[in-house]
């Protein structure tokens, strides 16, 4: 959304002069880059866009309910506006929840301080447990630029790098992937086929990627890596709607693509 078609919402300066912080349309709080106008989230509703296209339309949260221990990759961890929400679900329910994210600019710490994450019911359980967990030096990967917390049942591995970068290799699959790159029009190599086809090889079979961006060519791009794509009803007051793509049980082919 440029800033020209920004509808009139409270804003807020922040120390680091590239960010501004936006009041969405359900109360919470969203970063926007100054430079290009791009949001971090839906300013209709942050909160409301990462419990329903994220949390709800993946299966994660039916999986929560039922104790199901879930894994969880997201491209585009940002502020971790869908991390703490997720967090916060998990320890709610008693779930487990291990968390890997790749964020090529992470928004500084003192940023993210000011967008009230305890204060909303949504992510104040797990904000203030991510506070308390302090980063063990000994568990962080310098070279990989990795950052890791975790406590009782949740756990969050943030890898400081592009998603070419990430290191696939023996890597245990996930149950669904969180996809929530800018848009393509500015990252379009994360929309691309061989990025998806990335993607689907770190799914295990019956696993989803879900994603905020209806485009044909992400439709189609989808499809020819070998994902099955279903649009779903968007955020209430968002986007009217969103993608799930599944990677079907008995789809084992791996798709050699590299992003590279």
């Amino acid at each position: 959304m440029s800033a020209k078609q920004r509808k009139a919402r409270e804003t807020f300066a922040t120390s680091d002069a590239r960010f501004q912080i936006v009041v969405t349309d359900d109360g919470s709080r969203t970063v926007v880059c100054r430079d290009d106008g791009q949001s971090f989230h839906s300013e209709s509703g942050a909160i409301a866009e990462a419990k329903s296209v994220y949390l709800e339309n993946s299966g994660v949260l039916q999986k929560f309910k039922s104790k199901t221990p879930v894994r969880i990759f997201e491209l585009g961890f940002g502020f971790g506006l869908n991390f703490f929400v997720a967090a916060n679900f998990a320890m709610e329910l008693n779930a487990t929840l291990e968390y890997v994210a790749v964020e090529n600019r992470p928004v500084p710490n003192d940023v993210v301080q000011q967008l009230a994450l305890d204060s909303q019911e949504a992510t104040k359980i797990a904000w203030r447990a991510w506070l308390n967990a302090a980063p063990n030096p000994a568990a962080e990967d310098e070279s990989l630029r990795e950052r890791l917390r975790s406590w009782e049942g949740v756990s969050c591995c943030i890898c400081e790098c592009d998603f070419s970068e990430f290191d696939r290799v023996d890597i245990k699959e996930f149950d669904t992937i969180f996809f929530d790159p800018f848009s393509p029009e500015s990252n379009p190599e994360l929309w691309s086929e061989a990025c998806f086809g990335a993607c689907l090889e770190l799914l295990a079979s019956g696993g989803t990627l879900v994603t905020y961006c209806v485009k044909r060519s992400v439709q189609d791009a989808l499809k020819n890596v070998g994902f099955r794509v279903e649009k779903k009803r968007g955020p209430q007051g968002g986007k009217r709607e969103v993608l799930v793509a599944t990677k079907d049980a008995g789809r084992d082919e791996l798709f050699s693509k590299s992003i590279d």
